[in-house]
């Protein structure tokens, strides 16, 4: 399987908006870690507030996306059980979504010892935060279209009592 095979199973107004809400968290990561570099020793939060948003808003759209593909596709998608089924490249974005994850924990612990300051490493938290949610989301999406184009069905629902 293809990329261009895969996308094409996803459809053009998903890729879109996925792109779409990808520029968005890598344009609010970019400027979270601008105001990073530039407000050195400032304990004034409005420079992160434009990116952070801009960021947040792009990372739960992309996760959003990818989640909602396995429900349009009608496939199940189990990231982790069934890792040697998926594509290598879904692969790659979920170890890296894991690093993005471990780092930003990494931050977070450093933000919560005091000794950067408050505000920085939150903010660097953050800043590694979107990407990794934005990587997830396209794991999921494109392991959706990869269970869909393999022919995967979906689980067949509980029986309700």
């Amino acid at each position: 399987m293809t990329l261009g095979s895969l996308l094409a199973v996803l459809g053009r107004g998903r890729i879109l908006w996925m792109m779409l809400a990808s520029l968005a968290v890598l344009a609010g990561t970019v400027s979270m870690v601008g105001a990073l570099l530039s407000q050195a020793n400032s304990k004034d939060s409005e420079p992160y507030l434009a990116g952070g948003v801009i960021g947040l808003a792009g990372a739960y759209a992309v996760t959003t996306l990818g989640a909602q593909a396995a429900g349009t596709l009608g496939v199940r998608v189990r990231l982790v059980r069934d890792w040697r089924v998926h594509p290598h490249l879904v692969r790659f974005l979920v170890l890296l979504a894991a690093l993005g994850a471990l780092a930003s924990a990494a931050a977070m612990l450093t933000a919560a010892t005091g000794v950067l300051g408050p505000l920085r490493p939150t903010s660097l938290a953050s800043a590694l935060f979107y990407p990794t949610m934005a990587a997830l989301g396209w794991a999921h999406g494109l392991a959706a279209a990869s269970a869909a184009k393999r022919g995967t069905p979906a689980r067949a629902p509980a029986p309700s009592l």
